[in-house]
């Protein structure tokens, strides 16, 4: 099965990361910068995939931790999947690691509530601290609101779809579905994926 991801916040970061990347190497996750983002930072978040026990939330968005219901930094990104789905996710990582190419998720995503909503997700590799491919960007972007209060944090997502750099022409992107962030909410966004940056930096 063909998919092309669509949604405009996902072919944003996409655009952004291959700017970077121009005819060299990943981006360096040094080279993200907060400011050129902003308008869909509540929705960004950044993988560490250097550990061998699987991928973990490095940095999260407002937006990203609201889907969930909690806090996201250092929780594993597989463990929030069916566990029929980990492998493939982990592969299709793999193969974005090692093709140093963004992968593309499309998930039906269950909620405590019992309610459910549908996700494309976008991961584009970064290098860190000298190696490629060892951290990834990403946005996770509901495809129709799902009312979080109404249906609790997601619980587990099935994986519909996955492919290896599957970037539309701009000409078919479609107009996002989700509510708009208001300026409040990007701005905490900003302020706050500035500070995780910068004291990721310091730690390095």
């Amino acid at each position: 099965m063909h998919w092309e991801m669509k949604h405009r916040n996902c072919l944003v970061l996409l655009d952004y990361w291959r700017t970077l990347r121009g005819r060299g190497s990943v981006p360096d996750q040094n080279d993200i910068r907060p400011q050129a983002l902003k308008a869909i930072l509540p929705h960004v978040f950044i993988l560490d995939n250097s550990d061998r026990a699987g991928p973990v939330f490095r940095l999260a968005g407002t937006a990203v931790c609201e889907q969930f219901g909690f806090e996201l930094r250092g929780a594993p990104f597989l463990s929030y999947w069916e566990a029929q789905c980990q492998p493939l996710v982990a592969s299709m990582l793999r193969n974005a690691r090692n093709a140093l190419e963004p992968v593309c998720l499309y998930s039906i995503a269950t909620h405590a509530g019992g309610g459910w909503g549908e996700f494309e997700t976008a991961l584009a590799p970064l290098a860190h601290d000298g190696k490629a491919g060892v951290r990834f960007i990403g946005v996770m972007q509901p495809v129709a609101h799902v009312p979080r209060l109404r249906y609790g944090g997601i619980v587990s997502q099935r994986l519909v779809v996955s492919e290896v750099a599957c970037v539309p022409p701009k000409p078919d992107v479609i107009e996002s579905r989700a509510v708009p962030q208001p300026p409040s909410s990007i701005r905490l966004a900003f302020l706050r994926l500035s500070t995780l940056l910068a004291a990721d930096r310091s730690r390095a």
